[in-house]
């Protein structure tokens, strides 16, 4: 579960900045460091190390993908990056309940609390680091990146962005495509779960 929250941070903050017109005005000719912190070889190596080829062949562009040691932690990818970080997207985390003594009580929330909390302190960690915290809701998040593109319904984009970058182009990394390209519009305060 966590390592599914952190590849949807990578993927969002890669399509963002793929999806940004202004940050590639920006850049220039510049390469683009893609910071994988897990095991070079992984999984989410290889997937950092295929999207980074098709995103420079889409754009042009030289993206260099880096292996930093595996299981550095949040605070640490702010020193990793070169360009500094300016925001993560993470999804709307479900209500708990106010105490500890009623989220074990209640068989609904043990289900998904440590989900919640770990969300909550990826959102703690960043904003500490001065980084805006874009939250998006899971309902909404495909409305939103169709209106950020000027479009009714972001399939076919979503589509074709899957059939550029090639498998795997699962249900969590069209979520994730979407849900950067929702953050392009303005950071968003956290929404409730509802």
């Amino acid at each position: 579960m966590r390592c599914l929250s952190l590849v949807s941070v990578f993927v969002s903050g890669v399509l963002t900045l793929a999806a940004s017109h202004a940050c590639a005005q920006a850049l220039g000719s510049k390469p683009v460091r893609i910071i994988s912190p897990y095991a070079a070889g992984g999984t989410n190596d290889v997937i950092a190390r295929i999207v980074g080829q098709k995103l420079a062949e889409v754009t042009g562009r030289a993206f260099i993908v880096e292996n930093p040691a595996t299981g550095e932690v949040l605070a640490q990818h702010g020193a990793w990056a070169r360009v500094p970080i300016a925001s993560i997207t993470i999804r709307v985390c479900p209500e708990l309940p106010p105490t500890t003594e009623q989220r074990i009580a209640d068989h609904r929330a043990q289900t998904f609390a440590d989900s919640v909390m770990y969300r909550e302190a990826l959102a703690a960690a960043a904003e500490a680091r001065g980084w805006s915290v874009h939250w998006y809701n899971r309902e909404s998040v495909f409305r939103d990146a169709a209106a950020v593109l000027g479009c009714e319904d972001v399939d076919a984009f979503l589509h074709a962005m899957g059939r550029s970058i090639g498998p795997p182009w699962q249900a969590t990394h069209k979520l994730a495509a979407a849900a950067a390209l929702a953050a392009t519009a303005h950071p968003a305060p956290r929404p409730t779960a509802g």
